[in-house]
């Protein structure tokens, strides 16, 4: 049987976080024992689809649900329902959207690499506001007769140019115009599967394979019970832009077990977990103080989410290192290490380290950093 090994593929240790790029989470067992049962039964792909977000409903305490295969496809499948509809002619004729409601306005500030899901819908986007700072009149001269949706990422709601969220929701109403809340990677903290929800939010978008650790290649979107049913409409199986947007029944199922776990954790005890990891490597760097180690929560906004403890630190210039060798040389040796890295800043972040590798990533570090100039 095939493996990383045979194939040739380095399995590492993941003190990143839960990054798409080296395959965000693990699944418990339970999730994968899901997804096996689900893989030996046919269903009714469109009443899977329904049930399994009626069930998920219930269980967050908002209107609908619904499971696609990761955030950046339910940006789209979002986007499409506030342009299409119901109308089965414009969802075959999506992403051409001339014609149509197709403007999303969104803040300068939230700007990211994650907006090429707005442009893969069709959409076209009307930015306001400057990166430091965005007034109410900003956001009300946006709205047009071509406006669809207000999209607003929520890692960037404490950004000085962004407006908080519930001035965009309450404008947004106004104008009758849905909000979109793309929360991928904000959880920790749990509530968050619903808080967006309830403080007004048409519909809210989070990824399977980070934090909640169901299969990578899913997503969830929670929302009013009406516009859930639109976007249902507008996604896979039905022949829309959102076909591609498939979340295989082994996905939905495991989605939806993780979600279950997920419910049932205790958030203090995994914040100990991750405090017990970060003194740990803390204390194997106490012997070089040119590092400037230092345990930092909530963390930097660039690795999502900020509330987990992490140790920062820097390679002194006499230490022979550079971020970028040290960074390769961890990865290449045994076991391999992934650091998270902000510029020259080296990150360990416990957030999807398992029992027992913290130890061998700390012997790691120390073993790099004793090396004599000669030996790097």
């Amino acid at each position: 049987m095939a493996d990383y090994q045979s194939i040739g593929v380095k399995p590492f240790i993941n003190a990143s976080g839960t990054l798409t790029r080296i395959g965000g989470s693990r699944m418990a067992p339970e999730v994968l024992e899901a997804m096996r049962r689900a893989a030996g039964a046919y269903v009714d792909f469109n009443e899977l689809l329904q049930k399994s977000g009626e069930y998920l409903a219930g269980l967050l305490g908002v209107g609908g649900a619904l499971v696609v295969n990761g955030a950046s496809a339910a940006m789209m499948v979002t986007l499409s329902a506030c342009m299409a509809g119901t109308d089965n002619y414009l969802m075959r004729r999506l992403p051409i959207s001339d014609g149509l409601k197709n403007e999303v306005i969104v803040f300068k500030s939230h700007r990211n690499l994650y907006d090429q899901a707005i442009r893969q819908s069709g959409a076209q986007m009307r930015e306001i506001g400057l990166s430091d700072f965005t007034f109410e009149w900003d956001l009300r001269s946006a709205f047009t007769d071509r406006t669809c949706a207000v999209v607003y990422y929520a890692e960037f709601e404490n950004d000085p140019g962004s407006l908080p969220l519930a001035t965009v929701i309450r404008i947004a109403k106004e104008f009758q115009v849905p909000v979109i809340v793309d929360a991928a990677a904000e959880l920790p903290p749990v509530e968050n599967l619903w808080s967006y929800y309830r403080a007004g939010a048409n519909m809210v978008l989070f990824s399977g394979g980070k934090d909640l650790r169901g299969p990578q290649s899913a997503g969830l979107i929670v929302g009013d019970r009406e516009w859930i049913e639109i976007c249902r409409r507008n996604a896979c199986p039905n022949y829309s832009i959102g076909r591609p947007c498939k979340a295989a029944k082994e996905e939905i199922m495991g989605l939806v077990t993780a979600i279950e776990l997920y419910l049932k954790e205790d958030p203090a005890q995994r914040l100990r977990f991750w405090e017990e990891q970060a003194a740990l490597v803390l204390e194997a760097l106490k012997p070089f103080p040119g590092l400037n180690a230092r345990r930092v929560f909530p963390g930097t906004d660039y690795i999502r989410p900020s509330v987990v403890p992490r140790v920062y630190f820097e390679l002194p210039v006499e230490s022979g290192w550079n971020a970028d060798r040290f960074e390769q040389a961890l990865l290449a040796g045994e076991p391999g290490v992934i650091l998270a890295r902000e510029g020259q800043t080296m990150i360990f972040n416990p957030h999807m380290i398992q029992p027992g590798e913290t130890p061998r990533v700390a012997a790691r570090l120390v073993e790099l950093l004793r090396l004599k100039p000669e030996e790097k």
